[in-house]
């Protein structure tokens, strides 16, 4: 029995109708095409876009689409989407560990210099001793002793934090289809052959769908990630700048 590909490609032959002309007609990519006749539909983004290009391809030689789909379902080669897990919700809740901390760190400075102001220790190590009725200076002012001393005690807020921009390294084992969003914008999208290499930048957010992960080698900020993942199995990974260490090899 013939497999699903070699069903289509005979009876496209059969009609005289190049897959040139194919491509042309449905708006497809020629190399899905040809994989599709060959049976290598693992590397087709998604159940979906499979089940629409088959559509497409059996309407345009005139074939029958639903006979086509059966084609499909009877070679076992159905396979229900992967569900994304739900995402994690960030929560910027303060436990009452991080209050007393965050307390501690304000008022403990602020304690230190009402003691030194009230208490004046270098009064009484650095002037000097007067004799009795012996006349001396004008006073320094107690309003200029306390802003100066205000002034290097108080704590000062932190620098802000520098932006990092992420960076994704990918290299391919074997032919595979790819497609990559950064921060919202889409960068690649395509087959991409064995040995080719691929770095993309994003200041928050990767989106990454892959036809086969197991056969990509992934570097996030020059470092090795872990193995992504058998390679008959689409799958869509989403890495960020607060996830992304998850996805690291130890």
């Amino acid at each position: 029995m013939n497999t699903l590909g070699q069903e289509l490609k005979r009876e496209r032959e059969a009609r005289r109708v190049s897959l040139q002309d194919i491509a042309r007609i449905t708006k497809i990519n020629l190399n899905y095409l040809i994989a599709l006749e060959e049976d290598r539909l693992a590397i087709l983004p998604g159940e979906f876009f499979i089940k629409g290009t088959i559509r497409a391809y059996a309407k345009c030689i005139g074939l029958d689409e639903n006979q086509a789909l059966n084609l499909y379902l009877q070679a076992g080669r159905h396979q229900t989407p992967a569900v994304r897990p739900p995402k994690k919700r960030r929560t910027t809740d303060i436990t009452p560990a991080r209050w007393k901390k965050l307390l501690l760190i304000i008022f403990l400075p602020l304690l230190v210099a009402a003691v030194l102001i009230l208490t004046r220790p270098w009064d009484q190590s650095s002037a000097p001793k007067r004799k009795p009725g012996a006349f001396s200076g004008p006073a320094r002012p107690l309003t200029a002793q306390k802003s100066s001393l205000e002034a290097g005690l108080l704590p000062q807020p932190p620098p802000a934090a520098e932006a990092k921009n992420l960076s994704l390294q990918l290299s391919f084992q074997e032919e595979v289809w790819v497609r990559v969003i950064a921060d919202g914008q889409l960068l690649e999208e395509g087959l991409l052959q064995p040995g080719e290499q691929r770095t993309f930048t994003a200041l928050d957010k990767f989106e990454m769908r892959l036809g086969k992960p197991g056969v990509v080698a992934l570097s996030i900020n020059g470092r090795k990630a872990k193995p992504l993942g058998s390679s008959g199995r689409p799958r869509t990974f989403e890495i960020t700048a607060a996830n992304y260490k998850d996805y690291l090899a130890e």
